[in-house]
């Protein structure tokens, strides 16, 4: 039998937590034929080579295990997409895991679906498994729409990838490649393979659980700040492809929002949190490669972003190690409101 469904689990180090997650993967036996679960192996540490074979010997139809060496999480991406046969892929990240009941239904839902994008709903949860919100989408449900009539909802909050599923054909047809060797990389998978989509269908069930809050996890702030040089590049990668695509004007809003959304992420770690580790000699370099696409450049600084004047006063100062009073006030307030 085909597989309509792939799932793509990146690993690296996480005993801990995927059995959790490949259980969720488990449905009934027509819906495991269906099912394809590719278990990428990071070049992990630990046991988790070990326990996603115990599902490989198992389930031999549905989970397929594949060991390579360590190259961070867009390599795992890359490997899973050049192995997948399923109509259509979804990325679980191994500390993640699904809703089984909502999933099985989701299964029987993809059986006769002819779409670009499916979007579903997720929460999120804690070590302990207890949902602290939920995301959804204010979309017509169980309908197939064009994606001019969705793209506002995906910019306000932003969809992230817990939401989407691809059909795998649109990722080959343009030669799909995610950054490899750093950490962030999940927001490429938000930009590019959005251009392919012209249809979609919003399926309003929850299917991802995604986990946050334990320790040592690439989201906490302070990994963020140690490995911001990661976010840059994986940002600039995203700026290249914004200056050089052609598509529609609907996507090419949204992919300027996204963009824009990323640098001001970046600036407003140096110039508002502004930890010791950050150079601000960095930030000022990356000011003028953003500068090479005016277009992102004046966006940056419009009145939308948070904490209004920031990014816009630095540059009026002469974007140099020189920080406005305002801005350090700002960056005064932000720590006091944090510690409340």
């Amino acid at each position: 039998m085909e597989k309509i469904l792939t799932i793509i689990v990146p690993t690296y180090n996480m005993e801990k937590y995927l059995r959790n997650c490949l259980d969720s993967l488990i449905v009934d036996e027509e819906g495991m034929k269906q099912l394809e679960v590719l278990v990428i192996n990071d070049g992990s540490k630990d046991s988790s080579s070990q326990i996603a074979h115990e599902y490989q010997d198992k389930y031999p139809d549905t989970f397929h295990v594949i060991d390579k060496e360590n190259g961070n999480y867009g390599s795992c991406i890359n490997r899973g997409l050049k192995e997948a046969t399923g109509k259509y892929v979804k990325v679980l990240d191994a500390d993640d895991s699904f809703d089984n009941k909502g999933f099985k239904s989701y299964l029987k839902l993809l059986q006769d679906l002819d779409v670009d994008l499916i979007v579903t709903d997720y929460v999120i949860v804690d070590e302990k498994g207890s949902v602290k919100s939920r995301s959804d989408r204010k979309l017509a449900s169980n309908c197939i729409m064009n994606i001019t009539d969705a793209i506002d909802e995906f910019l306000h909050p932003q969809i992230q990838m817990h939401a989407v599923t691809y059909k795998v054909q649109n990722l080959r047809d343009i030669d799909y490649y995610q950054t490899e060797g750093i950490f962030y990389t999940d927001q490429e998978w938000m930009f590019m393979p959005m251009t392919t989509v012209d249809t979609l269908y919003y399926f309003p069930v929850v299917i991802y659980r995604y986990l946050v809050g334990r320790a040592g996890q690439t989201v906490e702030m302070e990994a963020h700040i140690r490995n911001i040089s990661h976010h840059i590049k994986s940002d600039l990668v995203m700026l290249n492809h914004f200056s050089t695509i052609k598509t529609t004007e609907t996507m090419f809003r949204y992919l300027k929002i996204r963009c824009v959304g990323c640098f001001q992420a970046l600036y407003y770690r140096y110039l508002i949190m502004r930890p010791s580790i950050l150079n601000i000699e960095d930030l000022i370099h990356l000011d003028r490669v953003v500068s090479s696409n005016p277009i992102i450049y004046m966006e940056t600084s419009k009145s939308k972003c948070k904490y209004v004047p920031y990014i816009h006063l630095w540059r009026n100062s002469g974007a140099s190690e020189h920080i406005p009073f305002i801005i350090r006030m700002l960056s005064f307030l932000y720590k006091i409101k944090n510690r409340l």
